[in-house]
Parts: structure tokens; sequence; C-alpha cells
């Protein structure tokens, strides 16, 4: 075998430096407009829900009530309550509860104590008399 050397060239094709500048390159040719991050998160419309604790507390809660056939889909026939499904759920409600102590807000801690008594008391409705 014969050995050449063969020449390349590296071109950098990144649109922003190391230290965050903008390239002059990515600039000119346009590309720049698709590959920039935006300095300020979309505002969200009014419709979107603010993705936060509370919310999570009360997406796992009304789970639990479809689950204990408390509250079901307006106009449907309810459904057999699945009674291990709440339980499971009331459970992971009280194990984020654990784990959360001491490092939730207020307004965070008065939602999840409301949604576990108010869980808690209509699963023993449900299960009064019933063996679960």
């Amino acid at each position: 075998m014969s050995e050449e050397k063969r020449s390349f060239s590296v071109s950098d094709r990144r649109h922003f430096t190391s230290e965050g500048e903008v390239r002059a390159q990515a600039a000119m040719d346009g590309t720049l407009s698709a590959a920039a991050p935006e300095s300020s998160p979309a505002p969200r419309s009014e419709e979107e829900p603010t993705l936060d604790l509370v919310w999570l507390f009360l997406s796992l809660a009304s789970q639990a009530h479809v689950c204990l056939g408390t509250i079901g889909p307006a106009g449907s026939p309810q459904a057999e309550p699945d009674l291990p499904g709440a339980r499971a759920l009331i459970g992971l409600l009280e194990t984020l509860s654990d784990r959360t102590a001491g490092r939730r807000t207020p307004v965070e801690d008065r939602a999840l104590a409301s949604v576990l008594c108010e869980l808690r008391l209509a699963f023993v409705d449900r299960t009064s008399g019933d063996k679960v």
C-alpha cells in the first residue's frame, strides 16, 4: 500500500461559540432564526394549565375519584369501582406527602391535605361493609 497524505478541512458549522455568542456566518446565512435559543419562554395561553405540584395532586385525586366511582364522564354509566386502583393512588399521594414534607408551599400543603382527607373519606364510605 502506498501512503498518500490526504488533506481535508474541518468547518465548524455550529451557530454559537462556546461562550454563547452568535457566529458571524450563522447570522449572515439566515440559519440563526431556526437554531437560536429563545431568551424567554413563549407566553402561555389562558387555556393551558399551570403544571405544578398542586396540579399533580389534583390530577391524581381525580383519577382516584374515578376509580372509586364517585365521579365519571358526564352521561356515561358508572363503571364498577376499582378499589385496588383507588387504594394505590391514595397511597401514591401519601408517599408524595411524606417525600415532599417541609418543601411544599402553604398552598400545596392545604391542597394535599384536602385531597387526602376527601379521598380517605370517600374510600371508607365506598368500602364500608365491603371487604377489599
